[in-house]
């Protein structure tokens, strides 16, 4: 008899035992959490380890208030379409009502640049093709100015025209005409001419060729931070490269990158398996990497199978290609 009446008492002592504990938990103990954040139509998840219980909420306006929140550590996600998910980790007290404030940012996207040249007028096709007969190679440069090679016993005769004016540059040796190629240089007034494996510069306004010291194959060239300096981009790396007095260095954080006011952004190809791996990066992709030199942080911005060729500075915009297509990084 003792016995069962013990059992029952420890019965009933556990039982109360449990009511109290979820009635200070979950009842008269909770507390409210309210998120402020710049933007609606978001969720919020909370998870507690303590109890392995996740809770959700949407979020139409910009503050959301959850109530009924148990005194416990919460892992807590919010989370949108299109956004970075903010994480965060808090202990929540009795009785409280706490106050978050949220700042969600869009997510890095690269998004195509349309083509909004005009189309070409049936005159302006017959004399294109008048000039391109009368050329060994042709190039439009822009709309005011082209290169063109003639050809000349066994050699290639430059010209560079501009309007109505007309100047002989420079010979070079004859090599077939797919082997020449021209494009300007960023947004300078200079020239890039590839002539087989031999790269040069070509200064306009001096009318001046350099050949540049790479025995390696030169894709495309854009300007460096100061005057008479280029980015060389190869297809083993870019190298500084200073014109005044022949110099160069190689750039060992990226293949390829632009400046920006943060600092660089550059991309690790899908390829560089070892650079990955010292970094710590796991994706498997190109990353589009944001790197401060100052505080020597890299961040991944961007996971990316576009098979990016080129990034350029257009108008405060960075423009990467990739096949025959130009996207526009935004939301950096």
């Amino acid at each position: 008899m003792h016995r069962k009446l013990y059992a029952f008492l420890i019965l009933i002592g556990t039982i109360g035992a449990l009511v109290l504990f979820y009635l200070y938990f979950f009842v008269f103990y909770t507390s409210q959490l309210s998120f402020n954040s710049n933007i609606g139509e978001y969720k919020v998840t909370l998870y507690s380890p303590s109890l392995a219980q996740k809770k959700e909420q949407l979020c139409p306006q910009s503050l959301c208030i959850i109530n009924d929140v148990s005194p416990f550590e919460y892992n807590i996600s919010i989370s949108k379409d299109g956004y970075e998910t903010k994480n965060l980790n808090i202990v929540v007290g009795a009785r409280q009502n706490q106050e978050i404030l949220i700042e969600l940012q869009k997510k890095a996207v690269l998004e195509e640049v349309l083509d909004m040249k005009a189309l070409e007028t049936p005159q302006e096709k017959i004399q294109r093709l008048r000039d391109n007969n009368l050329s060994f190679a042709r190039f439009q440069i822009n709309t005011e100015s082209e290169i063109r090679f003639t050809e000349e016993s066994n050699t290639l005769k430059m010209l560079y025209i501009t309007g109505s004016s007309k100047r002989e540059i420079q010979s070079f040796p004859k090599i077939s005409a797919d082997s020449i190629d021209a494009s300007l240089i960023g947004t300078t007034q200079n020239i890039f001419l590839s002539l087989g494996n031999t790269s040069y510069i070509f200064e306009t306004r001096q009318a001046r060729v350099t050949k540049l010291p790479f025995e390696i194959k030169v894709r495309y060239i854009k300007p460096d931070k100061n005057t008479g300096t280029y980015l060389i981009v190869t297809e083993n790396g870019t190298f500084h490269y200073n014109a005044i007095n022949n110099t160069s260095n190689f750039e060992y954080l990226f293949r390829d990158f632009v400046y920006i006011n943060k600092g660089t952004i550059g991309v690790i190809y899908k390829d560089e398996i070892q650079k990955k791996s010292n970094f710590g990066l796991e994706q498997k992709g190109n990353l589009i990497v944001l790197y401060n030199p100052d505080s020597k942080e890299r961040k991944v911005i961007l996971e990316t199978l576009l098979p990016i060729t080129h990034i350029q500075n257009v108008d405060d915009k960075v423009i990467f290609t990739a096949g025959n297509k130009d996207f526009e990084l935004l939301n950096y």
